[in-house]
């Protein structure tokens, strides 16, 4: 189970001094305990840590995006490092070509269906595999494809 092995590494972590890596597990932890005070549950599943886990790790995106604009390099590579940290828990990302032939399967599946219930199909179907923006880039491109064929 992640929290398990998130409570884990937080311990090997503190006991091998890695400030960085305790840190984030700390922040990881904290997310997982506020989440079952808020859903008022004893523990969370998998795919409820996942998804704190990936909520997190888009913060880390978006922060070192910023940073980068804002020309912040140092900024940026210290997300970059807690982004590394919080992916070892994460499953593989699946890759632009997995996401193409899933959308297609989808959109064959569900010929005439809109732009939104298709993104919420794919989002369902793919799971914590794939990263909401590069499918909603890709799904629109075949859509668009799919209006030039008509």
């Amino acid at each position: 189970m992640i929290f398990a092995q998130i409570k884990a590494d937080l311990t090997k972590a503190l006991k091998e001094k890695k400030e960085l890596e305790l840190s984030v597990l700390r922040m990881a932890f904290a997310s997982f305990k506020n989440e079952t005070i808020n859903l008022h549950k004893a523990e969370l599943t998998d795919e409820e840590c996942l998804t704190l886990l990936k909520r997190e790790a888009k913060k880390r995106q978006d922060s070192i995006e910023a940073y980068k604009k804002g020309n912040r390099p140092e900024l940026a590579q210290k997300e970059e490092q807690e982004l590394v940290i919080i992916q070892k828990y994460l499953p593989k990302q699946l890759g632009e070509e997995e996401i193409r032939k899933k959308i297609q399967e989808i959109m064959a599946q569900n010929p005439g269906l809109a732009f939104g219930p298709l993104m919420g199909e794919v989002m369902a179907s793919m799971k914590n595999l794939a990263d909401g923006k590069l499918v909603q880039q890709i799904l629109k491109n075949e859509i668009s494809k799919n209006e030039e064929k008509k």
